[in-house]
């Protein structure tokens, strides 16, 4: 009799599993090559003894990357790859002034505008880790998964674009790949990162839609005698698709 109420309660046991998840989980064990593009709107956070914290700047960069997504177990991925991420400041000032001379024989009174405008991209080779959560895993239907993790961004280089003009009677450009003159700007950047997605099976592929937030925890320029420091901030959304290994 024992034997019967416990084969019972382990088929009612199957049953309550396979209403909950219809779809057998072992089938999804495996490993996946996630490729992926995107971009990155991000801005910067400015802390100053002097004022505060300040939001500044807004720049708008592509997102690159490649990552393994190694199975745990049904619930649980981790994430590790290469991505590129762009980021960088824009700054623009315009304004107005009059120019007066005074003279013996004529006056002269010129109301002119000067335009200056400051574009840094920033380069980044980005190493992530990155821990998935799915909470009803399935492999024949759309997944919501969540997603946390962190980040070493390496800096590879930049550019900068400086535009200075005053009407049509000055004009004055530059372009360069050497930031070393603007200030310290740190070569590595740690930070952290928090989003969900969408994954929808297509075949034996998976093509997904993810966003995320990215804080960095170390700043990537140090403007000591203003005791400024400047953090990156964004959020990423991209796409892709997801190989199996």
């Amino acid at each position: 009799m024992r034997w019967k109420i416990t084969a019972v309660g382990f088929l009612l046991s199957s049953l309550l599993m396979s209403l909950y998840n219809p779809t057998p989980l072992h089938a999804q064990s495996q490993h996946m090559l996630r490729l992926s593009a995107g971009f990155a709107p991000g801005m910067h956070i400015v802390k100053s003894e002097f004022e505060g914290t300040n939001i500044s700047s807004f720049h708008l960069g592509p997102y690159i990357g490649g990552n393994f997504l190694i199975y745990i177990d049904d619930h649980n991925r981790l994430s590790v790859g290469l991505n590129y991420v762009q980021k960088g400041y824009y700054y623009r000032e315009k304004s107005e002034f009059n120019l007066s001379l005074d003279d013996i024989d004529a006056d002269l009174d010129l109301s002119l505008s000067y335009d200056f405008r400051l574009r840094l991209k920033l380069h980044y080779l980005q190493l992530p880790l990155t821990w998935y959560y799915y909470p009803s895993p399935s492999k024949k239907e759309t997944n919501l998964y969540f997603l946390a993790g962190t980040h070493l961004d390496i800096l590879t280089g930049a550019n900068v674009r400086v535009y200075f003009g005053i009407d049509d009677i000055i004009k004055f450009k530059i372009s360069t790949s050497d930031i070393s003159d603007i200030g310290p700007i740190h070569k590595t950047e740690w930070g952290i990162h928090l989003g969900m997605g969408l994954s929808k099976p297509v075949g034996k592929y998976r093509l997904f839609l993810e966003s995320r937030y990215n804080q960095a925890l170390t700043p990537w320029l140090e403007l000591k005698p203003f005791d400024e420091k400047w953090y990156n901030t964004n959020i990423t959304f991209l796409g892709g698709i997801s190989f199996p290994l």
